[in-house]
C-alpha cells in the first residue's frame, strides 16, 4: 500500500567498472591505499634509521602534507611512484645494514616499478650503490684478502640489483621496449 520494499528487497544495481563514475572512485580507492602504504613503508624506515619519535614525526608531517590528498583525488599515479620509492629505499637501507640478495633483488623489482610509474625517478638507483658501499665499506679495508674476496660480493649484489630491474621493468612497462614494425618479443 504505496510503502517502499524493505532495503533487502531491492535489485542490486548493475556496476559498469568501465564507466567515468566507477572508475574515478576505484582510482581514488587505489591512489589513497597506495599513500596510506607510502606512509607505514615511512614509518619503517624512520624506525629503522632513527627513533621512534623522529619517525612518527616524519610520518605525520607526510600524512598531513596536502599534496598526496590532492594526487589520490585526481587519481594521477604519483602516488604508486611515491610507494614504489619508498620501498626502494626501504630495501636499499635494508640491504646496506642487513646483506643479503633478498633485499639487491627487492630493491631490483621495487626500483623497476618506480621507474615504470616514474622515470624521472631514474636518480633513486644510486640509491643501491650507497648501499652496497656502506655495506661492505669495512670488507674492502682488509688487505690481507684477495680481490674477489673483498670486491666480488659488492659486485654481484649490484649485478644482481640491476638484472632484477631490467627484468621487472620489462614486465611493468612493456610499451618502452618494442620493436619500431612487427611483433615485440620478450628481448
Amino acid at each position: 500500500s504505496g510503502a517502499e520494499p524493505a532495503p533487502a528487497c531491492r535489485p542490486i544495481p548493475e556496476i559498469n567498472y568501465t564507466s567515468y563514475g566507477w572508475l574515478r572512485l576505484l582510482g581514488r580507492t587505489l591512489s589513497a591505499l597506495a599513500d596510506t602504504l607510502s606512509l607505514l613503508t615511512l614509518l619503517a624506515i624512520g624506525l629503522r634509521l632513527f627513533s621512534r619519535r623522529i619517525a612518527l614525526l616524519g610520518t605525520a608531517l607526510s600524512a598531513l602534507a596536502v599534496m598526496q590528498i590532492q594526487q589520490s583525488h585526481f587519481m594521477t599515479v604519483d602516488n604508486f611512484a611515491v610507494l614504489f620509492s619508498t620501498l626502494s629505499i626501504y630495501c636499499a637501507v635494508r640491504a646496506a645494514q642487513k646483506g643479503g640478495a633478498r633485499w639487491y633483488a627487492l630493491f631490483g623489482t621495487f626500483y623497476a616499478m618506480t621507474l615504470a610509474s616514474k622515470i624521472n625517478l631514474a636518480p633513486l638507483g644510486v640509491m643501491i650503490a650507497l648501499a652496497v658501499w656502506m655495506g661492505h665499506r669495512e670488507l674492502w679495508k682488509q688487505r690481507d684478502l684477495t680481490p674477489w674476496k673483498r670486491f666480488g660480493p659488492a659486485v654481484l649484489q649490484m649485478a644482481l640489483a640491476v638484472a632484477v630491474t631490467l627484468v621487472v621493468f620489462r614486465v611493468t612497462q612493456p610499451m618502452s621496449i618494442r620493436a619500431a614494425t612487427g611483433d615485440t618479443g620478450f628481448f
